[in-house]
């Protein structure tokens, strides 16, 4: 069976029952590993919704922020070291109500009530590619290119106070972190049964938070059959703990971020005959305390503290490049349509998959 169909029948299980229907013959193990192939093309997207409350000096408030980044993927050479990918930026899209640093862009749908800041940002960083080097372990090790893309975007966005909140999680690290780990965390490296359960963490460093650990625990829910293909369902639970609470956030206006509490929960679709994880949805939450600066002015807000609390909805998805071609093309109709005054699809190829 192609790529095409795997892809498909696993955005087709995101409305499914977790627990499938069981084939009788194969359906109680399953060997859970990436499988790479060299020259094969996906595209991988990520959405992610996030609602963020703040309490602090100056009161209570709350921001909705969405973004949409889209990346295809290529596997490069797979050797005795690992596994060698290239990740090129196809779609970006944001929108949120922050002060200041509001509006929207999609990169699908161009023209759409879109933002010129927003653009002047985000443009240059589209078909700019990354470097993500995966270990015979299933280890995210390494990965290069964000630097050089974050000094293309700053010739036309320097100084823009949106760019410069944008760019400080534009960092080698943070991307091996949301393209890496966080994509081959769930992976146990070996044939695990129905019901069996296992254990993978993560360390990395944040440019908020500093050094952090993550811990996720996985279980093997069921394995089914959709449209002909094999998936199994694997279900997550994480927490992640700071290393060091009083270490320097960065940030001049912040003397320490401390984590309350992280966690997250979700459940991943793994295609057998594909060998990828093509469709992940989870939930998260963190909370935060926050201690500011005064700037030097003893009553200014010296020790005074603000809380956020922060919950996402994050789902990625899986397709072709042909079934990518086909969204993004739907995508750009649809909002075409819109800026002409005709009434837009809500459906229209916004290549979610789900």
């Amino acid at each position: 069976m192609s790529y095409l169909a795997g892809c498909r029948a696993c955005r087709a299980v995101v409305a499914l029952p977790l627990l499938l229907s069981v084939g009788a013959a194969w359906a109680q193990s399953v060997h859970l590993k990436p499988k790479f192939e060299k020259g094969r093309e996906l595209y991988f997207e990520r959405t992610n919704d996030i609602t963020q409350k703040m309490d602090g000096p100056q009161g209570a408030m709350e921001f909705k922020i969405r973004s949409v980044e889209g990346v295809m993927q290529k596997v490069d050479a797979v050797d005795k070291s690992g596994t060698h990918l290239t990740l090129t930026f196809a779609r970006l899209a944001t929108e949120s109500d922050v002060p200041a640093m509001g509006g929207s862009f999609d990169s699908d749908r161009r023209g759409e009530d879109e933002s010129d800041e927003l653009a002047i940002i985000y443009e240059p960083m589209l078909g700019q590619s990354i470097k993500l080097d995966i270990d015979e372990k299933g280890k995210a090790v390494k990965l290069d290119g964000m630097k050089a893309i974050v000094e293309r975007m700053a010739k036309e966005a320097g100084g823009n106070q949106m760019f410069e909140q944008i760019s400080r999680r534009m960092t080698d690290d943070e991307y091996r972190k949301s393209w890496g780990d966080a994509r081959y965390v769930l992976y146990p490296q070996k044939e695990v049964k129905v019901g069996d359960t296992w254990t993978n963490e993560i360390s990395s460093k944040d440019p908020f938070f500093g050094a952090t650990h993550s811990k996720f625990e996985c279980k093997l829910e069921s394995v089914g059959e959709v449209d002909g293909r094999k998936v199994a369902v694997v279900s997550y639970t994480s927490t992640m703990t700071q290393v060091d609470p009083s270490a320097p956030s960065g940030n001049p206006m912040i003397k320490s971020t401390k984590i309350d509490s992280a966690s997250s929960k979700g459940t991943a679709r793994f295609d057998i005959a594909l060998g990828e994880f093509c469709s992940d949805q989870r939930e998260a939450s963190l909370n935060v305390t926050l201690e500011l600066n005064s700037g030097g002015d003893a009553e200014a807000g010296e020790g005074q503290k603000m809380k956020l609390e922060i919950g996402s909805k994050e789902q990625v998805t899986v397709m072709t490049a042909a079934e990518r071609e086909k969204a993004k093309a739907a995508a750009a109709k649809d909002a075409a349509k819109k800026d002409n005054g005709k009434p837009a699809d809500p459906k229209g190829g916004s290549g979610h998959g789900g």
